[in-house]
Parts: structure tokens; C-alpha cells; sequence
């Protein structure tokens, strides 16, 4: 056993697991301290305009172009901001909309895995987890939403929160299908193989597919963005194949989340180079597929690890000297 794995297990096991109080307390600070930031930086003041009877116009004008324009336009973000609207300023109920999505988030994170607590706030501070509270807020409630849904023990509460997310954001309906797909795949006890190829022509498909799908529906996206593939360096496809090897390679260890964790990668490996929201998608996924990780041991721990501390580093450099890019 090398030095640096034998000081990872080491710290994992002594680490003191902090109390309901202290995740409480953690995730109030993370909270605060994001919903404190300027509003007038990043995107937040292109939110403000959303805020009251902004939201319930373009709710208006989506529900006159149809049930499809209505389902596929987050209806249940505009409703919120709407409604928030209404009973606050536009920039008072911004920062209450970061506040408690930020809390929750890493209230649930942290709850979700006490003994690796530390590295749960390694991932809080990552760029690519940070601007789900700063750039986008959408996707920001959408995880929130999905998290609060993924780690409920009722079955009911688990689907209906879950199956709630893809009304907030867009990226989350695709998640929907991967998680169901994930899921019959398993109950058809399919070999690995067989799953990983399903997945990735999936992945395919969907990418090929994206601008026809948001026209079809009704979606802004299909006029608001370039969902074709752009130039993409190959760093982060390069880190997430080798975190799915590693994966791959301590699957007897990861009996949580594994199979929706190997599948997410997939998808994200199979659309890197062929669709933009790639990434986007992939980032709603994150929580689970890092808290997947955590449960690896031994040298695969360790590589995990430095892997995703790098990205986070190389994360930081990117946003510090153009914030406009992102890893992934």
C-alpha cells in the first residue's frame, strides 16, 4: 500500500462522522454565504428579469403555444418565481430561491455520506457544483428537487420528486429516462457489457437527436442555443474514462449507486464529442456519481481522488481566468 492510500484510509476512518446539528450548521453557512454573493455577477441579474410577472408571462405565452412549449419550459421554475414574486422583491426571492437550494443540497449531501463529509465539501466548492448556485440557478432547483427525490425512502415521495425535476430543468428529463432505462436493465439482470452498450447508444441517439427533439416540443433551447457539438479540448473525457475503469474495477465495492453512476459516465462519454449539453446533463448527475466513488477503497480510492481534486483544480484555473468557460 502506498503512503498517499494508506493516509486516505487512515483519514476516512478516523474522521469523526459530524452530527445532524453540525450538517445543518455547514449547510446553513454554504448557503449563506452564495446567496450572499453580488447579484450582478455571472448570470444572476439575467434571473431577475424572471422574478414575478416576468415568470407568468412566459408561462402565459408558453401555455398559448401548447401543452408541449408548456412541459418542456421548466413550468414549475416559473411558477415559483412567480410566485415568490409576488410576495417579495425580485432580488430578495433571488437570494432566498439560492439560499435554500445551496442549504438543502449540501444538507442532503453531507447527511447522505457523514464519514467521507470532508471530500462532500471538496465537491461544494467545485466550479463545475458551484455554478449550479451562481450561473445556473435552474439547474441549481432541478438538483435540488432530483437529490431530495433520489434519497427519500418512500417510494412514492422518491418518484414523484424525481419525475418533478425535469419541469424545473430540461437536462433532468433525459436523466429520468437514463435512471428508468438504468433500472429495467438491472431488474433484467443484463450483463455489464450488454448495459454499457445500451447506454451508449443511447447517448448517440440523443445527441443526434437533441435539435429535432426541442423543436419538436416546443423548447427555447432550439433557438436560444448551439445544441451541436463544439471545439472541446478531450481533458475531462480523458478523467471520467478513467474514473469509469476505476468504477469498473471496484464495482463489488460500490454496492450504492453503481449502476446509475457507470451509466451516467456512459452517457457523458458517448455525447462528448457529438452534442454541447453533454455536460450539462452529465453536471445534474454529479452528486450521485461522485458520492459513488467515495465508496471505492485501496488504490482506487486514491486515484478517484486525485482525479477529481484535479478536475476541481483545473476547474478553479478556468474560472479565474475566463469565466465564461467550464471543464466540462
Amino acid at each position: 500500500m502506498s503512503n498517499l492510500e494508506f493516509e486516505l484510509d487512515q483519514t476516512s476512518r478516523a474522521v469523526v462522522a459530524p452530527s445532524k446539528l453540525i450538517c445543518w450548521l455547514i449547510a446553513l453557512t454554504y448557503g449563506s454565504l452564495l446567496a450572499a454573493i453580488p447579484l450582478t455577477l455571472s448570470d444572476r441579474a439575467n434571473y431577475l428579469a424572471e422574478v414575478g410577472r416576468g415568470s407568468f408571462f412566459i408561462l402565459a405565452k408558453n401555455i398559448v403555444a401548447g401543452p408541449l412549449a408548456t412541459l418542456s419550459n421548466a413550468p414549475l421554475w416559473l411558477l415559483l418565481n412567480g410566485a415568490l414574486g409576488l410576495v417579495l422583491e425580485p432580488e430578495q426571492a433571488l437570494r432566498l430561491i439560492i439560499f435554500v437550494q445551496a442549504a438543502v443540497v449540501a444538507y442532503v449531501l453531507l447527511r447522505a455520506d457523514r464519514r467521507n463529509w470532508l471530500w462532500v465539501i471538496v465537491l461544494l466548492v467545485m466550479p463545475l457544483f458551484l455554478e449550479n448556485f451562481d450561473i445556473e440557478l435552474r439547474q441549481g432547483a432541478g438538483i435540488t428537487v432530483f437529490l431530495l427525490g433520489w434519497f427519500s425512502t418512500g417510494r412514492v415521495k422518491r418518484w414523484l420528486l424525481i419525475g418533478a425535476s425535469p419541469f424545473i430543468h430540461e437536462s433532468y428529463a433525459f436523466v429520468v429516462v437514463l435512471y428508468v432505462l438504468t433500472e429495467l436493465m438491472r431488474r433484467l439482470r443484463l450483463a455489464d457489457d450488454v448495459k454499457m452498450t445500451v447506454i451508449m447508444l443511447f447517448s448517440v441517439l440523443v445527441s443526434l437527436s437533441l435539435l429535432m427533439l426541442a423543436t419538436l416540443v416546443g423548447a427555447r433551447q432550439a433557438t436560444e442555443y448551439n445544441l451541436a457539438a463544439s471545439a472541446v479540448s478531450g481533458a475531462a473525457f480523458l478523467i471520467w474514462l478513467a474514473i469509469l475503469v476505476l468504477f469498473m474495477l471496484g464495482r463489488y465495492e460500490l454496492r450504492r449507486y453503481y449502476e446509475f453512476s457507470v451509466a451516467a459516465i456512459t452517457f457523458y462519454l458517448g455525447a462528448y464529442y457529438l452534442a454541447n449539453p453533454a455536460g450539462r446533463i452529465f453536471e445534474s448527475m454529479l452528486p450521485v456519481v461522485y458520492l459513488c466513488g467515495l465508496q471505492l477503497t485501496s488504490w482506487r480510492r486514491a486515484l478517484f481522488l486525485w482525479l477529481t481534486v484535479s478536475v476541481g483544480i483545473m476547474g478553479w484555473g478556468i474560472a479565474l481566468t475566463d469565466p465564461a468557460k467550464g471543464l466540462l
